[in-house]
């Protein structure tokens, strides 16, 4: 089994997002791993097109949170043991 990995993307920030449009995730396994840092829960909505991108081009993603997503937003039912489905094959936890 491959797995193709990704962190770090900040994709609230105007600079990252004009880069990963221009530069997308090129697929090289069927599960993409998103360790952390892609943007902060409280800006999820504003960034669906990048999580549609990973549905439509993987068979599975799970979205590991790092720091980041915890900035400017509420943790109430994102604490301790989770599992979020961001699109049909896409899940946070």
């Amino acid at each position: 089994m491959n797995i193709q990995y990704a962190s770090d993307l900040h994709v609230e920030f105007p600079e990252n997002q004009r880069f990963i449009r221009k530069n997308p995730l090129s697929p090289a396994a069927e599960i993409l791993i998103l360790a952390g840092d892609i943007v902060p829960f409280s800006k999820l909505e504003k960034h669906r097109a990048f999580f549609k991108y990973c549905s439509a081009h993987y068979k599975q993603t799970f979205w590991i949170a790092g720091n980041h997503e915890f900035y400017l937003g509420d943790l109430d039912g994102r604490i301790g043991s989770f599992k979020e489905e961001i699109e049909p094959n896409v899940f946070l936890g």
